[in-house]
């Protein structure tokens, strides 16, 4: 369920190099960025900012939104709490509209997919950056591809 910051490095560097055609979602991901007033200071590169304290009343927009994507990834600052429960919440509704028929599968579950591996259900992959933001920022600032708006003051005060 994790994903760690080269993993994520590696597949978002590709995707801008042409590799994995980003500009067609089904080849492409979708990063969701839970953090709060945190998100001030530093961000991932084409991440979709959606605070914890409106999450729930979000997850269904944003299962929508991002339901052709293959790969959606999940964060906060430290991805040890807010980051981990909206992947939760996510899965929960993504399971919730593909019962009810309001999503169509990307693919059909495979019968050696585990119960994260099903949800994924419909062939989407649902993982969360190990480390969050500040394991990912630490190690990407200096890349512009990778990490915008850069703050270290702000980011030390945290």
């Amino acid at each position: 369920m994790w994903i760690t910051a080269s993993e994520l490095a590696e597949r978002l560097t590709r995707a801008s190099a042409g590799q994995l055609h980003a500009s067609d979602p089904q080849f492409s991901t979708a990063i969701i960025d839970v953090r709060d007033d945190d998100f001030e200071g530093g961000n991932i590169v084409g991440c979709r900012n959606v605070p914890s304290r409106i999450y729930r009343d979000s997850v269904k927009g944003v299962v929508r939104d991002v339901q052709q994507y293959p790969l959606v990834v999940f964060h906060c600052q430290l991805s040890q709490s807010r980051g981990p429960t909206a992947a939760r919440l996510y899965i929960d509704e993504r399971v919730s509209q593909l019962e009810a028929g309001k999503l169509k599968p990307l693919r059909e579950p495979k019968e050696s997919d585990d119960e994260i591996g099903k949800c994924i259900e419909g062939g989407q992959e649902i993982r969360i950056l190990r480390g969050g933001f500040s394991s990912f920022g630490e190690k990407y600032k200096a890349n512009p591809k990778l990490v915008e708006n850069w703050d270290q003051e702000s980011q030390d005060y945290r």
